[in-house]
């Protein structure tokens, strides 16, 4: 459960750091970063890579890079879960069509070819994109401090 609660605590923090009430938005940014990966890192850990839950932790995680303004990262972060959940839960499955389309709108907007590419070779059943084997961290304690500095100082509440 913890590591669904740091996946969705890393989608909230990206949305408080465009507001405008929000007076570090790059700190706000930051420490959405290292909760997301810490998500993902946390559901390798008890599902293994290729759970659909680790792999929509690397799509959100993904968005949050994207919104860190590390556009090559999401990208990867995107193909790595588009990859996985082509062959988890299939080429139609909307959670695959939603990660096709953030790969597909990015790559857009920078490399329109690679972006018809990878439509026409998801279209046609082929996998576009691989999972990096590693070996699930056990690392957690980043988390404590980023949640203490976020949601204690009460200038970000």
């Amino acid at each position: 459960a913890l590591p669904i609660l740091m996946q969705n605590l890393s989608l909230a923090l990206v949305a408080m750091a465009g507001e405008e009430s929000c007076k570090d938005p790059a700190a706000m940014r930051a420490a959405a970063e290292v909760v997301a990966r810490e998500a993902v890192d946390g559901k390798h850990a008890v599902h293994g890579p290729r759970h659909s839950d680790t792999l929509e932790g690397r799509r959100d995680l993904g968005t949050v890079l994207m919104a860190c303004g590390k556009v090559e990262q999401a990208e990867e972060m995107w193909r790595q879960a588009l990859g996985g959940m082509q062959q988890a839960l299939g080429f139609q499955h909307p959670n695959t069509k939603g990660t096709l389309k953030l790969l597909r709108d990015s790559l857009a907007t920078h490399d329109p070819e690679a972006a018809a590419r990878l439509v026409a070779e998801h279209e046609s059943g082929k996998v576009v994109g691989g999972i990096a084997e590693t070996s699930a961290p056990t690392c957690w304690g980043a988390v404590v401090v980023v949640v203490l500095a976020v949601f204690v100082v009460p200038a970000e509440r």
